[in-house]
């Protein structure tokens, strides 16, 4: 299982940093991006959050933002069997028509999903993780509230699918 875990940190850091040197685009006639007009929180690169999720995997999750609109996360799941996952995720910032306070963002994502089930190595599952998902940022408060639905494609040991889906809370550590 060690094996396996450093193989799972290992692609989310050559990951992160392949998508380090990303930039925030205008979008054409040089206008602004929607994420830095309007009531859209500017989600600055290298803002932190942490939070926790409640589903499928329930635990602790963070999400680092590279750009004003693409982000990775990487969360535990501690439910019934051990679970770890990581994606990245590109979001929209308008998408949905807006409340009257706060923002609603929707985002899309690519992953990774390793599960362990019964502590043993002969239960080792790897996955890939497609996530759509909606999120809504409080007002004057660095607080986002998250729901998402993530298809699970099983590649190993055999292959199947499955299904994330959960609700979750994260505060963030660098003004927005």
């Amino acid at each position: 299982m060690k094996k396996v875990l450093l193989m799972f940190m290992g692609i989310a850091l050559i990951l992160c940093f392949s998508l380090s040197g990303l930039q925030a685009q205008e979008t054409p006639g040089g206008k602004k991006p929607a994420a830095e007009t309007g009531r859209t929180p500017v989600v600055k690169k290298g803002t932190l959050g942490a939070g926790v999720m409640l589903g499928s995997p329930m635990g602790p999750n963070v999400k680092y933002w590279f750009t004003h609109d693409i982000a990775v996360d990487v969360g535990l799941g501690f439910a019934k069997d051990f679970s770890l996952y990581s994606d990245v995720l590109w979001h929209r910032w308008t998408l949905f028509p807006q409340p009257p306070k706060g923002v609603l963002a929707g985002y899309l994502g690519l992953g990774l999903r390793y599960e362990n089930e019964d502590d043993d190595d002969e239960h080792d599952e790897f996955g890939i993780r497609t996530v759509a998902g909606a999120s809504y940022w409080v007002p004057s408060n660095p607080i986002e509230v998250v729901v998402e639905i993530a298809p699970v494609f099983q590649v190993s040991p055999d292959t199947d699918t499955g299904f994330d889906a959960g609700i979750g809370v994260r505060y963030y550590f660098t003004a927005l």
